[in-house]
């Protein structure tokens, strides 16, 4: 930590929450899984941490943990497990230990996608508007922009590093925020970017800072977004908006503050936005992340096999297709040949 190995406030406490777990054990009701506390590093060997996952299975079975909670456990010590081979000129006691199974873990299920659907998300941001105005201007840009809540957190909105840029209508995205005061000076995964935002959306911004600023530490601060201190809006802020905003428009499924950079995949997807755009702006560094962070709607899956059912049907090329023409070069009736196809 000290070399600035570990240079998010969050990251620090991570390490300290599992090495905690690691040393002394882990319990929870009748179940106790001792740690590695009273061996020695020199002398750990895999089937000291086999035994160990055999003990934390146990806690998968009553549901108190996740599998993907002990695989970061276990990522912790493959660290302490180079470190200490290359220290002690010994052998890497995670040797062929693999991660525990997540093939059976949901993270996200069509009943709990933590995702709006493109038609809710302005009733969503109508209603938090209503009862939470302060806030208002944050979820939206995180709707609008995908950006994570710790990359919105510390924004500044002036002074000589200011991450807005009025004049042209440009947002430097290029810390992230977890907790506490510290900061650090790249977002989450080490990317620094800028994202060009159209006029509406500068609209939001400047409302928010002419009538949501209301006490003077908040108008003395440089942030966005800051608390009534003037400092970091809490981890937590939007917690329990997100939760009576939810409630009062009636989404039947609870919806968190990463809700809101699903959300944007799916708004981005529903607006036909290029897939290296859509990463452009939201920060992600692979398709796959990307994909993972969407909810693929019922519409999507009608389009795309309603395309699949006129290449079958006339024989068209995925080209021919695209360009809403058939194998006989004939202008296609999307709307049509979707009606078919739900009809079939």
């Amino acid at each position: 930590m000290k070399r600035g190995d570990i240079v998010s406030a969050d990251g620090i406490s991570k390490w300290k929450h599992i090495l905690t777990h690691l040393i002394n054990g882990t319990k929870v009701g009748d179940i106790h899984v001792l740690g590695f506390g009273k061996l020695l590093l020199a002398d750990l060997r895999p089937a000291h941490v086999e035994h160990w996952k055999d003990g934390l299975a146990q806690f998968l079975e009553t549901k108190e943990y996740a599998p993907t909670t002990f695989n970061t456990w276990l990522r912790v010590l493959r660290v302490i497990s180079k470190a200490a081979a290359k220290e002690l000129d010994g052998k890497d006691f995670m040797f062929g230990v693999e991660d525990f199974s997540t093939r059976e873990h949901v993270t996200y299920s069509e009943e709990k996608p933590n995702s709006l659907k493109p038609e809710d998300a302005a009733t969503f941001l109508s209603e938090m508007r209503r009862l939470y105005p302060q806030h208002y201007a944050m979820v939206f840009l995180g709707f609008a922009t995908g950006l994570r809540p710790s990359s919105l957190r510390p924004l500044r909105r002036n002074g000589p590093e200011a991450d807005v840029l009025w004049d042209e209508s440009r947002l430097r995205v290029r810390r992230s925020q977890t907790r506490g005061e510290r900061v650090m000076q790249s977002t989450k995964t080490g990317k620094r970017y800028s994202v060009h935002l159209p006029e509406g959306v500068m609209d939001v911004l400047r409302w928010h800072v002419e009538t949501q600023l209301s006490t003077d530490e908040m108008k003395a601060s440089e942030l966005l977004f800051p608390a009534t201190n003037g400092k970091f809006r809490a981890p937590s802020v939007l917690n329990k908006p997100f939760k009576e905003v939810a409630d009062r428009i009636g989404l039947a499924y609870p919806l968190s503050q990463r809700g809101m950079r699903r959300t944007f995949q799916d708004l981005a997807r529903a607006a036909e936005v290029e897939d290296v755009v859509t990463r452009s702006i939201s920060g992600h560094s692979t398709a796959q992340m990307q994909t993972l962070y969407s909810s693929v709607s019922a519409n999507e899956q009608r389009e795309g096999t309603s395309r699949v059912f006129r290449v079958i049907q006339g024989g068209a090329s995925s080209n021919e297709v695209d360009r809403g023409v058939d194998s006989e070069g004939q202008e296609v009736d999307r709307k049509k040949d979707l009606a078919l196809t739900k009809s079939l």
